[in-house]
């Protein structure tokens, strides 16, 4: 996914918040209704890298947060899902990695792996649409998972409560050991 394509994704979105018409945030944004063409192909993804002089008057005129910026951005430089997890961690003796979520029935939500973490992780990204979790490194690289949720699971992540990584033993399956536990972003 590009940035425009991520930046109209939001632009719809908080345009939906405000309550406004794409001519009204025409006119809020540029002075003009003439712009409502440049924004309905924004918000379907026909722009790929819109320019400063658009995006700013949006961001003023939507009220959107630097956070929601730095999404977009990311989204823009690395796609939303990127290989998987073995970038993120080494897999034991050479092997292939192995993943696992559950959850309990308190909601905590677990991702069991056998591999040591090589990087850093900043939270848990939940994309509802795809119903896929990617992890998302200090440095904005993103990882999927790579196993689509089941219901039960889908319901358990949408209670942000966060996820758990566990790391196994891969000589005794059933010795784990509790790591850190990640906040999660839901992403609609």
């Amino acid at each position: 996914m590009s940035f425009g394509e991520a930046f109209g994704k939001l632009v719809k979105k908080r345009r939906g918040v405000e309550g406004l018409t794409q001519e009204e945030l025409a006119v809020k944004a540029f002075g003009e209704g003439s712009y409502k063409t440049r924004i309905s192909e924004l918000e379907n993804g026909r722009v790929s890298n819109p320019q400063a002089k658009t995006v700013d008057p949006l961001i003023v005129a939507l009220n959107i947060s630097k956070e929601e910026m730095d999404d977009a951005r990311n989204f823009g430089s690395h796609p939303r899902f990127i290989d998987n997890l073995i970038d993120f961690f080494e897999p034991k003796n050479g092997s292939k990695l192995y993943i696992e979520i559950a959850a309990n029935k308190e909601g905590k939500v677990y991702l069991f792996h056998d591999g040591t973490l090589k990087v850093k992780l900043k939270r848990a990204e939940f994309f509802c649409e795809e119903r896929e979790l990617v992890l998302l490194s200090s440095e904005g690289r993103r990882r999927r998972c790579g196993v689509k949720l089941v219901d039960i699971l889908t319901e358990q992540i949408l209670k942000g409560l966060g996820v758990t990584l566990v790391l196994i033993n891969p000589e005794d399956k059933n010795q784990t050991t509790e790591g850190i536990t990640l906040p999660i972003k839901i992403v609609e």
